[in-house]
């Protein structure tokens, strides 16, 4: 039984040109190829023939470091932070789990220095606004009184309007209770009010 024979695949020159773009940006080949589906072997042929491999590349700058820091600009550990959390997105997406731990090892560090200095965005959990400058910072805001908050003016099943009732004057009987508690008094046999009156002395 023969074996089929390889399809060969024909990529257009802007997925080339975005190959040789991310080659020449320092990603290895490998992923690259593996990013845009090329064949290495066929990556590094057209990269030899169009003079676009890392050897062919004129030399850079003569690097100095004292130049450098001055023209690096101070950049905050959470910004350096969401780079490595998009550079640990794209080891992942590109199946290097060698690289995405490495990444990961970076991100977590650079979160930990970002929340040591209190630079974190303001959605993160640890996000502590800055004090107002108007007032007070310390001071508690005070809110409108509630309707039916006032000192008197408290629910009937609140505990201080149930103790208020007890310590104070009942308001009087109306008709319709004062029948129901004679109805009451007829229905209570004659030996209860009579035990109740010996129990309670001469």
């Amino acid at each position: 039984m023969t074996q089929a024979a390889p399809v060969y695949r024909v990529r257009s020159q802007q997925v080339w040109d975005l190959a040789r773009d991310d080659y020449l940006a320092g990603e290895p080949a490998r992923i690259v190829c593996r990013r845009y589906d090329l064949g290495l072997s066929a990556f590094r042929i057209r990269a030899r023939k169009a003079g676009w491999r890392r050897q062919d590349q004129d030399d850079p700058d003569l690097y100095d470091p004292a130049l450098a820091l001055e023209a690096v600009e101070d950049v905050a550990f959470s910004d350096m932070a969401a780079s490595a959390r998009r550079r640990l997105q794209l080891a992942l997406m590109d199946g290097e789990a060698t690289e995405a731990q490495r990444w990961l090892k970076i991100f977590e560090t650079l979160s930990v220095l970002a929340a040591e200095a209190g630079d974190v965005h303001p959605l993160h959990p640890d996000f502590a606004p800055p004090p107002s400058d108007q007032g007070d910072p310390t001071a508690i805001p005070a809110t409108a009184p509630d309707v039916g908050t006032e000192p008197d003016e408290v629910h009937p099943l609140h505990p201080v309007s149930s103790s208020a009732d007890a310590d104070g004057p009942q308001a009087p009987l109306n008709r319709a209770e004062r029948r129901r508690l004679r109805r009451a008094h007829r229905r209570t046999p004659p030996s209860a009010s009579h035990e109740s009156r010996a129990s309670q002395g001469p």
